[in-house]
């Protein structure tokens, strides 16, 4: 029996957007270096933060801060110039207010609805191919819901630069979480109704601009809240009259750096994603046998609308020009390391309101 193909929602992505490039990277195992406070680690940050408060690890918010210094302390001893030790200092205050955002629009809301049944629970197993050969399935959920009524919810955290005002579309058709649901029963054995959305944007809302010759701002781009408008409007002792347009502008949409959306999936996405899963694992064991033949030539490229600029690519320099000096550029990627699968990682875990954020 050959070794089993390793498959997660990541490798399946890269390699439906492009074979060369998951031959780069999970084949070749190789990676590009990243910079301590790049998006990738401020999203992990995020989720981090998260993670703690939905298992009732962060009493205080202090206790949140505590975890954003930790990140900090370790961030900066990798730090290679003062541009970098900048960034780092700005991701952890935008990590801070994101998290402190999010905090005070949904978490006494989900302390009240919801029961959490996990938090970053790790999946992992067994599947075939479409010739019966073996697949290893995996990945992490970020939690587990359960609702009033008894249905239980997949909780999916996004940070996005922006959010987007056709998200909803997205989010029904999210292949991540039809896999997510798909794992949910074969490896936990809990049949889920949908998913929890959250988003945070990553950023966070300003104070109403002050104009010069008294009042505030009405640009309706400014990046702020109802809530602190209306406060503003409140402290300057302003005509509430004054400002009518401006406050039913933030009221339609009274906090943009945070979202959720709620999601049904169907039990029917099931075995189109089996099948889906079982098609990619065949073309990775089918490509690494025509690269034995053929050479790695047989991991093919797939360039997405070079001509607008969208082509952009990690691995676009060595795929150009695959010789020792472009290699260089990049680090080897750790190797594929067994998910940590615990007993009874699900369980019920007391949500308290962190105080003082």
């Amino acid at each position: 029996m050959p070794d089993p193909i390793i498959i997660g929602h990541t490798r399946a992505k890269e390699l439906k957007r492009c074979p060369r490039r998951y031959w780069f990277g999970y084949e070749e195992g190789l990676s590009v270096p990243s910079r301590p406070a790049d998006a990738l680690a401020i999203g992990s940050l995020a989720h981090k933060c998260l993670e703690h408060v939905y298992k009732g690890l962060t009493p205080e918010w202090t206790d949140v801060e505590h975890i954003v210094h930790e990140w900090f302390n370790e961030a900066m001893k990798i730090a290679r110039d003062s541009i970098q030790e900048r960034e780092i200092f700005e991701a952890a205050e935008l990590v801070l207010g994101m998290v402190r955002t999010y905090l005070r629009r949904y978490i006494a809301h989900d302390a009240e609805e919801y029961t959490v049944l996990g938090a970053e629970i790790p999946f992992q197993f067994e599947t075939e191919d479409i010739h019966g050969n073996p697949v290893l399935f995996e990945g992490m959920l970020d939690g587990l819901f359960r609702d009033k009524n008894g249905e239980i919810w997949i909780h999916e955290i996004k940070t996005m630069s922006r959010l987007s005002g056709d998200l909803i579309t997205a989010l029904t058709l999210d292949d991540q979480i039809g896999m997510y649901v798909w794992a949910a029963r074969r490896a936990l054995g809990v049949q889920v109704a949908g998913v929890v959305y959250s988003i945070m944007r990553k950023a966070v809302p300003a104070q109403p601009e002050r104009l010069k010759r008294g009042g505030l701002s009405k640009a309706k781009a400014q990046p702020t809240t109802y809530e602190l408008y209306y406060r503003a409007i409140e402290e300057e002792g302003l005509d509430f009259g004054e400002y009518d347009e401006i406050l039913e502008h933030f009221k339609a949409d009274p906090n943009p750096f945070v979202a959720r959306h709620i999601v049904y999936r169907s039990t029917f996405e099931e075995r189109q994603i089996s099948l889906q899963v079982a098609a990619l694992a065949s073309q990775v064991r089918t490509l690494r046998a025509m690269a034995e033949t053929y050479g790695p030539e047989s991991w093919y490229r797939n360039p997405t609308q070079p001509w607008d600029g969208a082509c952009y690519c990690d691995y676009r320099s060595i795929c150009q020009n695959d010789s020792e000096e472009a290699r260089s550029l990049y680090e080897s990627r750790v190797d594929h390391i067994p998910r940590d699968i615990k007993p009874n990682q699900i369980g019920e875990f007391k949500l308290s309101v962190p105080n003082g954020y």
